[in-house]
């Protein structure tokens, strides 16, 4: 993803409305899966040396719980606003790195499928959530 500063002037704002594979951002990360493109709709504008670029990603998907491991819709939809000051010598800004760094810090270390998911049974694996386990663990 990158932004063209020689089509920024002071009072021209570009607006960029692209879908991304969530592979070509090297987005691999374990118990998530991608269900469709990453869409960005982003403005940019230039103030003096500074390039402003605002707007919000989308990036439907599905997760696994970290305690009983079922896999839930959570789909990301994330507003992200990025500056970036430049120079004369800059032609373009690209942004990717941000962009995907923003994804993977929002879906989070542990996610849940509720707040009150009680996990899975750690002696005979049965998920706690649909009632009592046959293995007497009193858990």
């Amino acid at each position: 993803m990158k932004i063209d500063i020689s089509r920024l002037s002071k009072d021209n704002i570009i607006t960029l409305s692209e879908k991304y594979a969530p592979q070509a951002l090297d987005l691999e990360m374990p118990n998530v899966k991608f269900k469709g493109p990453l869409e960005v709709n982003l403005t940019a504008e230039k103030n003096n040396d500074t390039v402003i670029i605002k707007g919000e990603i989308f990036l439907p998907s599905a997760i696994a719980c970290s305690r009983c491991l079922l896999e839930y819709s959570q789909d990301l939809r994330h507003k992200v606003a990025f500056d970036y000051t430049v120079d004369t010598n800059d032609t373009l800004i690209d942004f990717t790195e941000d962009v995907r760094s923003e994804i993977i810090l929002n879906y989070g270390l542990n996610p849940l499928c509720k707040p009150d998911c009680k996990g899975l049974c750690p002696k005979c694996g049965e998920d706690l959530n649909k009632g009592k386990c046959e293995c007497n663990c009193k858990i």
